[in-house]
């Protein structure tokens, strides 16, 4: 599959952020929350983003391969002008 030039640049910038953890990936199955504060009021496609966000942290080592997820939930926030933001939470299932 090839990944856009905004798609590598999103996943550098996620394991940016992973790596100032200092933690071993998970090897169990996970339940992971995502709430996304959008940059504007365009419309998204919530799948696609959600796909962005389980491989980024996969190669960023947070855990061995997105198929551990086995539970999701999934919320759009109010927008967070001027990027917009994901906030990430994992934990055991």
């Amino acid at each position: 599959m090839l990944i856009s030039r905004e798609g590598r640049r999103y996943r550098q910038a996620v394991c940016a952020i992973v790596r100032g953890f200092d933690v071993k990936p998970f090897d169990c199955e996970l339940k992971i929350t995502i709430d996304a504060y959008p940059p504007d009021r365009r419309r998204r496609d919530g799948d696609n983003l959600l796909k962005a966000i389980f491989d980024s942290l996969q190669h960023g080592g947070v855990y061995k391969d997105d198929s551990q997820i086995k539970d999701f939930e999934f919320y759009t926030k109010e927008l967070e002008r001027p990027n917009g933001k994901v906030i990430v939470r994992l934990s055991k299932r």
